[in-house]
């Protein structure tokens, strides 16, 4: 895991956290991934490009995280940070609402910007501290989405019925012309004969 490793051996005051795609960034509530470190324990997204004199205004947090990570990064610690199992004091459970299923995770700090044991962020509108709490908003989630796709299908049902009405009246007015078309044709060629 290495989240809290990363986070202790720098004294780090950011959020740590890791993505879906296995890396760790570091980052603040605002930019998530200012600073972005992959399994090999490698930097791979630097913060400010490593430029501290650009101009823009620095973050001395930032600046320390990072040039003691390239430091580790050389020797291989970085490395082992990132692989090291966390331990964790005490740990309080959590749940997330993950694909219309309540999915119990753990914590050791209840609240965003906390992470799981995992690494993962605890947004509030996915993290609830009891299963009552994350029950009914799942109840709450699925009779939005119900609502929604119970609304699609009565404008799908009134556009396909929409649409064989405009392909009948289409046809009934084109009918209608080819009617007059050939009855004034007729005509036409009955006065010429005369």
């Amino acid at each position: 895991m290495g989240v809290k490793s990363i986070k202790e051996k720098y004294k780090i005051e950011h959020i740590v956290q890791k993505k879906e795609d296995g890396n760790i960034y570091i980052g603040s509530s605002y930019v998530s991934e200012i600073i972005g470190i992959n399994s090999e324990g490698k930097i791979f997204k630097f913060y400010k490009d490593r430029k501290y004199n650009d101009g823009w205004s620095t973050n001395e947090d930032l600046k320390r995280y990072q040039e003691e990570m390239i430091i580790d990064q050389e020797s291989g610690e970085l490395k082992y940070l990132f692989s090291m199992h966390d331990s964790f004091d005490k740990l309080f459970p959590v749940y997330k609402i993950e694909e219309r299923k309540i999915v119990k995770k753990w914590c050791e700090v209840y609240e965003w910007p906390n992470v799981t044991t995992e690494g993962e962020l605890m947004y509030e509108n996915y993290f609830y501290s009891n299963y009552k709490q994350a029950y009914k908003e799942l109840l709450k989630l699925t009779k939005n989405r119900f609502k929604k796709y119970n609304w699609e299908v009565k404008m799908r049902v009134f556009k396909d019925a929409f649409n064989i009405i405009k392909k009948h009246i289409f046809w009934s007015l084109k009918e209608m012309y080819n009617y007059i078309y050939v009855r004034t044709i007729e005509r036409i060629n009955g006065l010429r004969q005369r």
